[in-house]
């Protein structure tokens, strides 16, 4: 248990530790006119997918701690959920984005 939190947070932190020299590098080599197409590239997906995900995660989460026996079929009709929300938010967020 000790060994995957260790992992988990040196992951964490090398993310962090990339995003802190990342940053600074790609608003200097995009201009104002690029940042704010990076803006819209990077947070409409995550918008999307928190609104198209509409409680699944937190759902099965619930369930599974609930009937851990059922785990296989639950998790089976999350993928399943996700795979039908995703491909319909997706049409959604293309037709919706410029």
């Amino acid at each position: 248990m000790l060994r995957a939190v260790t992992r988990t947070t040196l992951a964490n932190l090398l993310i962090q530790a990339t995003s802190l020299l990342t940053g600074p590098l790609v608003a200097r080599l995009l201009a104002p006119q690029g940042r704010g197409e990076l803006a819209v590239v990077m947070v409409w997906p995550g918008i999307l997918a928190g609104v198209g995900l509409l409680g699944v995660d937190t759902t099965l989460s619930r369930l599974s701690a609930q009937r851990p026996q059922d785990g296989a079929r639950l998790r089976n009709a999350a993928v399943v959920t996700a795979l039908v929300l995703g491909a319909a938010f997706a049409g959604l967020g293309y037709l919706a984005l410029p």
